[in-house]
């Protein structure tokens, strides 16, 4: 949080890095929870069963079967014996696999995609990656210092000097 005065002298409070921290955190968790859910794909199968699209967790990948009919599930249950339409349950052949893929069934209806859960991993931790980087580069920068935007040296300057080089506020 940083700290300004306006022209009546009052100190004005900036949020200017609270999307940021929040990002990366966010960024952190999922991608843990990423990390957890495929490593737990090796051993157990999470099935989750809707009306026109099945998902698998299974393997380090999420199978997605949609039918190719319209009007929603072939099977229809009763709401006196409908079933949760999530399960868990133990694999009985553990393993990885690694790669993507796209099937198509078509006199069984239904279009089967298998997404690998590395993909969902990069994709949530690289940018998380990138911005603790670009803090710690920041607050490294910081207790050296030096400017924060240009690395420039402003040992010598006041406190509240703005940077010669780039004109960033510390």
């Amino acid at each position: 949080m940083r700290y300004t005065l306006n022209t009546d002298m009052k100190a004005v409070k900036h949020n200017t890095g609270r999307f940021r921290r929040f990002s990366k955190w966010a960024g952190l968790v999922v991608t843990a929870t990423l990390i957890a859910l495929w490593v737990v794909s090796g051993w157990y199968i999470l099935d989750y069963n809707g009306n026109s699209v099945e998902a698998i967790v299974f393997r380090g990948r999420v199978t997605i079967a949609e039918s190719m009919k319209s009007g929603g599930s072939e099977f229809f249950l009763p709401q006196v014996f409908s079933i949760p339409p999530w399960s868990l349950y133990r694999s009985d052949a553990p393993g990885f696999d690694w790669s993507y893929s796209r099937r198509s069934f078509p006199l069984a209806g239904r279009n089967i995609t298998y997404i690998p859960i590395w993909i969902f991993v990069l994709l949530s931790g690289a940018p998380s990656f990138l911005a603790w980087q670009r803090d710690y580069v920041i607050c490294r920068r910081l207790r050296a210092g030096t400017c924060p935007q240009c690395a420039f040296n402003l040992s010598g300057l006041a406190s509240d000097a703005v940077c010669p080089e780039c004109g960033k506020a510390r």
